[in-house]
């Protein structure tokens, strides 16, 4: 009993943390990890405040991206979506999408448990060898899937631009690589956003806070399967994060439904990392890095991680519909031009505190090449060459 409860304690503190980084720009789960594994507390319980920090982080972190445009690598492209909706008054539909999309992705996830604890070993082998290729073929799809000549030629620009910028960020020494994605992601998908909302919208309209999610429920499950599926690829193939599973679910879909895919992706890539380390003991992220210094993963072990991950995805669910019906209430009677103007000076400050003047001029020239896709008529997922020209780079 005294284990048991001191488990459920270990996951209510990775709760709280998770809280923590999801709604404070510029935290990420790995800047708390030290602190859990620090605690005097034992080796699975520290397993477990760790997995849960990383659940609850994937259900918070839409709300700052969402209702104020703040953005990290993973929630970068739900920006423009979840804007959409919040200036139509639906903001609380755009949260609450994504909670959909997140719980939905964690419970398919733990069903398909068993039958990836065989696949993974053998995907994975024969995966690594073709993984540049992989990724051509995924920018190829994307770029041809924009259709009309002018849009191909404009998103090849957006794309080329983007990597470009990627990669002379990416294997500079000027940044640390850890400190490089914030301003590069505020910069592409931050600043741009905010400036784009600052020149069409003055107000932000009364919030709707009916809980009714205007989808299909087909159309809800599909989605969510989608996000599941793609959170797989992101697991299993190396060197593809959630923002690069985002840009496969991003194509030709309506904000809503690609809400509900893409939290589903972040939260669903949380529990199949736990089972690449359990089955070929490779870490996708910094949590498993973390778990993987305390304990060694067994069976037992794993199921007691999924269960209290279950646990902290529950509690996140309702702690993310509390939070966003306190923010939604109070902005309407905000300045919305006010309110995106502090907005972008906290990135600004937030930047400059952890990357210095390099980190600013770092999301200057992504402000720049982040505004192009509007102006151009092009997804903004072809922004995410950032990311995946030095992957494919690396590969081939």
């Amino acid at each position: 009993m005294n284990e048991f409860l001191l488990l459920m304690g270990a996951c209510l503190l990775g709760f709280l943390f998770g809280i923590i980084t999801g709604l404070t720009p510029g935290i990420h789960v790995n800047t708390l990890l030290p602190l859990i594994a620090a605690l005097p507390i034992s080796e699975l319980q520290g397993a477990v405040g760790v997995f849960s920090l990383a659940i609850t982080h994937t259900f918070l972190d839409f709300i700052p991206s969402s209702i104020f445009g703040i953005p990290d690598e993973d929630t970068a492209l739900s920006i423009l979506p979840a804007h959409q909706l919040l200036l139509a008054g639906k903001g609380y539909e755009a949260i609450k999408l994504t909670v959909v999309g997140s719980l939905g992705a964690f419970i398919i996830s733990l069903f398909l448990v068993l039958p990836l604890i065989s696949i993974i070993p053998m995907v994975y082998r024969v995966s690594y060898s073709y993984m540049g290729y992989i990724l051509l073929f995924l920018v190829f799809v994307l770029i041809i899937s924009e259709k009309s000549p002018k849009k191909i030629i404009s998103a090849s620009m957006v794309f080329l631009l983007s990597s470009m910028y990627g990669y002379i960020l990416l294997s500079s020494p000027l940044l640390c690589e850890d400190g490089v994605l914030f301003p590069i992601f505020s910069g592409l998908f931050g600043i741009s956003t905010l400036s784009v909302s600052m020149r069409n919208q003055s107000k932000v309209p009364f919030q709707s806070l009916d809980s009714k999610i205007h989808l299909k429920h087909y159309e809800v499950l599909t989605n969510i399967l989608k996000g599941g599926i793609a959170g797989i690829l992101v697991s299993l193939l190396p060197g593809i994060g959630p923002a690069h599973a985002t840009t496969i679910i991003s194509v030709q879909t309506s904000p809503r439904k690609f809400l509900v895919a893409v939290s589903g992706v972040n939260t669903a890539n949380a529990v199949y990392a736990l089972l690449v380390l359990y089955t070929v003991q490779k870490c996708r992220s910094g949590a498993v890095i973390a778990i993987e210094k305390l304990i060694h993963i067994d069976s037992l072990s794993l199921i007691i991680l999924l269960i209290c991950g279950l646990i902290a995805a529950g509690a996140s669910s309702v702690a993310a519909l509390c939070l966003a019906r306190i923010f939604l209430k109070a902005l309407p009677s905000l300045n919305y031009r006010g309110l995106m103007v502090s907005t972008c000076g906290i990135l600004v400050i937030v930047v400059w505190i952890i990357t210095g003047v390099t980190g600013l001029l770092v999301m200057v020239v992504g402000s720049c090449i982040g505004i192009l896709p509007v102006f151009l008529g092009v997804r903004r997922s072809h922004c995410m060459g950032v990311l995946l020209f030095p992957v494919i780079h690396y590969y081939l």
